[in-house]
């Protein structure tokens, strides 16, 4: 198999590396890019973080869709209904195809997101670092959390693992927690060097 990785060394890049590290495929002249995702179709959706915007570029590297976020994006990921869910420092939106914004918002009851990536059931789980908050919220966008843990230690990524659990990175304690939505640990995952994105295959 292969996967996609977010480079930076002077200029940005994304590379599909397979399993023995050789490079693939690669996307260049990004600035600061912290996210990418491969899409059904083969396009690559890229969050490029310093230049504030969306691109999805095709296999042969083309631009098909691009979006000029008012935040710092961190992810950006497809909801099911086609539209694309963005998330950054102070900002969370969905944006339809036509470049046009469903909803946004800078808080969603009292919190103020970071990161957020869409669940299998069309729900946002939320992290947000500053604030030290992981929390689920309707697909919609709508005022309110559906499960909320607090008192985590500068956050950076949050993946459901089941119905039940959550796994939380917690870079500056090197560690992964992994916690029930009611909020208590089930384990530490302790000694990790600067652990940030995470994600479950």
């Amino acid at each position: 198999g292969s996967m996609l990785v977010c480079v930076y060394t002077g200029r940005g890049s994304v590379q599909e590396i397979n399993a023995a590290g050789a490079v693939q495929w690669e996307y260049t002249n990004l600035s600061y890019p912290l996210y990418a995702e491969r899409l059904e179709n083969g396009n690559t959706l890229i969050a490029d973080y310093n230049s504030r915007k969306i691109i999805e570029v095709n296999h042969n590297k083309e631009t098909v869709w691009d979006f000029q976020t008012p935040f710092l994006p961190s992810t950006v990921s497809r909801l099911p209904n086609g539209n694309l869910l963005l998330s950054g420092h102070n900002g969370i939106q969905e944006v339809d195809r036509e470049k046009r914004v469903v909803w946004n918002r800078t808080t969603i009851a009292g919190i103020t997101p970071t990161r957020a990536r869409v669940l299998e059931n069309g729900n946002i789980l939320i992290v947000s670092q500053n604030q030290g908050v992981a929390a689920e919220i309707p697909g919609n966008g709508e005022d309110r959390v559906i499960w909320r843990i607090d008192r985590l230690s500068s956050p950076f990524d949050a993946v459901q693992l089941d119905d039940e659990l959550v796994a939380i990175s917690e870079p500056g304690n090197r560690r992964i927690t992994i916690k029930r939505m009611n909020g208590t640990t089930v384990r530490e995952i302790k000694e990790i060097n600067t652990p940030y994105g995470l994600s479950t295959r």
